[in-house]
C-alpha cells in the first residue's frame, strides 16, 4: 500500500511529465520546447549572395552572417512583421519554413527569401515553374529577367529568349537544358551546348515549391533568381515584404489589379496602383503585367501562395526592380 501511494504521489507531482503514458512522447514539438520557426536558413537575397539567417522568435535575436557580414542583435513584432533592432525598413514576415524581408547587407536595405528545407532529389523536381530576377550589371539600371522553365528526367530546361514563352513554346534555339547534380541540398546544372553552369535550391514551404539562386556564374554577371510554379493566373490575396529600393510596404492583388502602399527607404508613405492583363502571344498562364500610374513603370506579377512576387520591366523607369512578399 506504501509503495502504491508514493507511485500515485509521484504521477501526481509529475503528472506533465507523463507518468503512465501520454505526452508527445519526447517529440520536442510540444509546449516548453520552444518556438518551431526557431533555427537557421538561408537568405537568399536580391544583392546576388546567399547568408545564413538564424532566428529564435523566444529570446527575440537574430544573426545574420556571411560575405563579409556578420550582424547580430534584436527583432520586435508588431502589425504582422517584425522589425531588425527596432526601427526602420529592416524588416521581415514568416510563413511555413520561410522568412521573407527586407535587410541591410551593407547596402541599404534590400529584399531576401530565407529558407530551411530544401529538395534534396531530382524525385523531388518535375514541374514547370516561372522565374523572375535581376541582374547585378554595375551599371543603372540593373537587368530585369523573366523566364518559364520546366524540371524533365532529371533535366532543367529555361527559355532564355528575349520574348516571354512558356517553355512548352519556346523555340528550340533559345532552351538551354541543364543536367543536374546534387550536393546535399545545392543543385548544380550544366549546360554543356552553350558552356554555362548555374547552382540553385528548391525550397519547401508546406506544398510549395521555390526555385531559389543567388550567384555569379563563370563569366557572367552576379544574378538573383526566383520561381514559383505555373498556375492559371492570380489567386490574389494581401502581401507584406521589401523591395530593392529599401521599401516596405502591404500589396493588395487580383487577377486584374495591383495596389501597393508602405513606406520608402526614407520614411515617406507611398502608394501606387496598376491595372494587371495577361500577356500577348504565348506566355506562361501564370503571370500578368501592368502600368504603374505613378510612372508609366511596366510590372510583371507572379504568385504561389503564401509568395507573391513583383519584377520591373527590362527598361527605366523599372529595369532591376523586385518586390518579394508574404501573405
Amino acid at each position: 500500500m506504501t509503495k502504491w501511494m508514493r507511485w500515485v504521489g509521484a504521477c501526481w507531482v509529475l503528472a506533465l511529465a507523463g507518468c503512465g503514458g501520454g505526452g508527445d512522447g519526447g517529440s520536442g514539438s510540444g509546449p516548453g520546447f520552444g518556438d518551431p520557426r526557431n533555427g537557421t536558413y538561408l537568405a537568399y537575397a536580391a544583392n546576388a549572395r546567399v547568408y545564413e539567417l538564424t532566428v529564435n522568435f523566444d529570446s527575440g535575436t537574430y544573426r545574420m552572417q556571411g560575405n563579409g557580414i556578420d550582424v547580430q542583435g534584436g527583432f520586435t513584432a508588431g502589425g504582422g512583421s517584425y522589425t531588425f533592432g527596432g526601427t526602420g525598413n529592416d524588416r521581415f514576415r514568416t510563413a511555413t519554413d520561410l522568412v521573407v524581408g527586407g535587410f541591410d547587407f551593407g547596402s541599404g536595405v534590400t529584399s531576401f527569401v530565407a529558407a530551411r528545407q530544401f529538395v534534396t532529389s531530382t524525385a523531388g523536381l518535375t514541374h514547370t515553374f516561372n522565374g523572375m530576377g535581376i541582374n547585378l550589371t554595375g551599371s543603372t539600371p540593373n537587368a530585369s529577367r523573366i523566364f518559364s522553365s520546366r524540371f524533365v528526367g532529371g533535366t532543367l530546361q529555361s527559355c532564355t529568349d528575349i520574348v516571354i514563352y512558356s517553355i512548352a513554346t519556346c523555340p528550340s534555339a533559345s532552351v538551354y537544358t541543364y543536367a543536374l547534380s546534387f550536393n546535399g541540398s545545392e543543385i548544380t546544372g550544366v549546360d554543356a551546348a552553350h558552356n554555362d553552369t548555374i547552382r540553385f535550391r528548391v525550397a519547401r514551404s508546406g506544398n510549395l515549391l521555390v526555385y531559389l539562386r543567388a550567384e555569379t556564374p563563370t563569366g557572367g554577371v552576379p544574378s538573383f533568381r526566383i520561381g514559383l510554379p505555373e498556375t492559371a493566373g492570380l489567386a490574389g490575396g494581401t502581401f507584406v515584404g521589401a523591395s530593392t529600393l529599401g521599401n516596405w510596404a502591404t500589396t493588395m492583388l487580383t487577377n486584374t489589379n495591383y495596389d501597393i502602399a508602405g513606406l520608402r527607404a526614407n520614411g515617406n508613405n507611398f502608394a501606387d496602383t496598376a491595372s494587371l492583363a495577361a500577356l500577348a502571344g504565348t506566355p506562361p498562364a501564370g503571370i500578368r503585367a501592368g502600368v504603374r500610374i505613378s510612372d508609366n513603370g511596366t510590372l510583371f506579377v507572379m504568385q504561389g501562395s503564401p509568395l507573391a512576387v513583383v519584377v520591373g520591366a527590362n527598361s527605366a523607369p523599372t529595369a532591376g526592380y523586385i518586390e518579394l512578399t508574404l501573405q
